[in-house]
Formats: C-alpha cells, sequence, structure tokens
C-alpha cells in the first residue's frame, strides 16, 4: 500500500577528483517500498 505523504530522501557524501571533473562517494536513501536504509556507490564524470 502506497502512502502519499511519505516522501524519499536521498543523501550525497562525494569526493571531488580531478579539479571537478571527478567525483566519487555514496548515495544513501530510505526505500519506501522495502522500507530499508540502502546505500549505493556512486562516480560521476562532468562531460
Amino acid at each position: 500500500m502506497k502512502i502519499k505523504k511519505q516522501i524519499g530522501t536521498h543523501n550525497y557524501l562525494m569526493r571531488v577528483e580531478r579539479d571537478g571533473k571527478e567525483m566519487d562517494g555514496f548515495k544513501t536513501y530510505f526505500d519506501i517500498g522495502m522500507r530499508k536504509i540502502r546505500t549505493e556507490e556512486m562516480y560521476w564524470v562532468r562531460k
């Protein structure tokens, strides 16, 4: 059952590399469907 008053929250903790061209770190969020806190490793590259 989906409750419309629930919201998801994402938080990012990233390290800037190569003069701001790359970032790596982690995203943490609350998975509403599974009702658990999840973590994913992230890697971003500026194009």
